[in-house]
């Protein structure tokens, strides 16, 4: 018996990653797709929480442990998992057939939007975070206040005009955040469920002060990226020059409405596509860390979210946290790979390597000769052969806080030996705005306030957050413009 569970509003939260923050509202897309029936289906790998409650004696009243009760086994869909795979659907599939239409275009190359279209090839979720969306301060288990965050990546697409290939775009990726339903909402849709046309015979109820489970999913946004690939043959030039000179295609996903069935959730939302008018950053940096090796050498390693006609970096070192005493430890360049889906880099100062605090700055050359600073970092090496790892995970105190706009801070982290972990800085509306990935030992990030497009963010309070093995620890720092 196939039974579909109506959800409403579910706003898969985001195509973004490179993104999140600070999108332009205001600019007139130059397309606008009505998309219908998007599935996100492979339901069973990441559990998310079980719909339970105290007032539904499934197990333990704890929505955030696992069911595992003959009541669980007769109704499965009461655990919840998250969608490894979001796709349009096959030809045939039962229970939904994705449908996309032009709902709007502003091109030059034609006025008959019924003969454009998008087609994409399948996303597969790559990372899932479970986050407080209303107060990052908070544990994110806090009922009413918990949510996800997931990232989609490995995706390309093609934009068409009377089915004929006009532009290829590729690193499609998108960020969905999920703030997980109320009492309230779970209380009407097990009714729903109990009513016509359904009659699903659901021996249980959930009072409406609950704040986990099934229902309408609200307060989300959509933001997402891609890149045109101005040298596919698909790729006509003329259409192409509609995002130059970045050829990033920003995508804003609005008004979704969402339902599930047992096996997969369907999505229909409008799609806004339109070009990056931001000026083309030579590079955006993700995190720029120091640590130090097993031979008790100071080891940089820097992420980068994108690179555009960069020449390279080079590596500053000093003894004090000055950076005009530093000195060049990279003669040659080290080349940048120049990858607008980012690279990782690594580099020993295996010239440090006796005790002391040493610093550390990166600077980044573009083929013209411009450069920019990032940092500084430090890392301390002890007059031991064998450096030590913290005993517990740790988060400091950034400083300089307040910072302003377009400076720096640097923010102490611990990570506990044997653990890995993640450092995220999210705005007041729970959204992530930038995320370094941490590997056990202690570090320094150091952040200049830009969000992963490589925006600045707007003034006002952030929250930073350290998430490693169990432990998670957050606090407030401020931006002043």
């Amino acid at each position: 018996m196939n039974i579909k569970l109506s959800f409403s509003k579910q706003l898969i939260s985001a195509m973004m990653l490179v993104l999140m923050a600070g999108f332009l509202a205001a600019q007139t897309p130059l397309f606008t797709f009505e998309v219908d029936d998007l599935e996100g289906t492979n339901r069973n790998t990441v559990w998310l929480f079980d719909f339970d409650s105290p007032s539904f004696a499934t197990h333990d009243g704890n929505w955030y442990t696992f069911g595992n009760t003959p009541l669980y086994n007769a109704y499965p869909f009461l655990h919840y998992y998250a969608e490894d795979l979001v796709r349009m659907t096959q030809p045939g599939n039962s229970e939904g057939q994705t449908v996309i239409s032009c709902v709007q275009e502003n091109i030059p190359f034609t006025d008959d939007m019924t003969q454009i279209g998008i087609t994409f090839t399948p996303f597969d979720r790559t990372s899932l975070t479970q986050v407080n969306l209303v107060n990052p301060a908070n544990p994110w288990q806090t009922h009413g206040e918990s949510g996800d965050i997931r990232t989609y990546a490995n995706s390309s697409g093609d934009i068409t005009l009377g089915g004929v290939k006009k532009l290829h775009i590729i690193n499609m990726q998108y960020e969905i955040t999920t703030p997980y339903p109320s009492g309230q909402e779970i209380h009407d849709y097990v009714e729903h469920l109990k009513g016509a046309p359904y009659f699903y015979p659901i021996p249980f109820t959930w009072n409406t002060g609950d704040n986990i489970g099934p229902g309408t999913f609200y307060q989300q946004t959509g933001l997402g990226t891609g890149l045109v690939d101005v040298n596919h043959p698909d790729t006509d030039p003329d259409w192409a020059a509609l995002f130059a000179p970045s050829y990033v295609v920003n995508i804003r996903m609005l008004e979704i409405v969402s339902r599930t069935t047992l096996n997969s959730t369907y999505h229909d939302f409008l799609m806004e596509i339109s070009a990056d008018t931001e000026p083309n950053v030579p590079v955006v940096m993700s995190s720029f860390t120091a640590s130090v090796n097993a031979e008790n050498q100071p080891v940089l390693n820097w992420t980068t979210a994108s690179e555009n006609d960069l020449m390279g970096f080079r590596v500053l070192g000093s003894t004090a946290s000055a950076m005009n005493e530093a000195i060049n430890l990279t003669p040659v360049l080290i080349p940048a790979q120049n990858c607008n889906c980012g690279a990782s880099y690594s580099f020993t100062a295996w010239e440090f390597n006796t005790p002391g605090t040493y610093w550390f700055w990166l600077e980044s050359m573009d083929m013209v000769g411009t450069s920019d600073f990032f940092g500084p970092v430090s890392v301390t090496v002890s007059d031991t052969q064998t450096p030590s790892l913290p005993d517990r995970s740790s988060l400091g105190s950034v400083y300089p806080n307040p910072f302003q706009s377009g400076t720096a801070v640097s923010i102490p982290v611990e990570v506990k030996a044997g653990d890995s972990g993640e450092l995220s800085i999210y705005n007041l509306s729970g959204q992530r705005v930038a995320s370094f990935p941490l590997q056990q030992g202690s570090h320094t990030i150091s952040w200049n306030g830009l969000d992963t497009s490589g925006k600045s963010c707007a003034s006002g309070i952030y929250f930073y957050r350290l998430s490693a093995g169990n432990h998670q620890e957050s606090k407030k720092l401020i931006i002043l413009k």
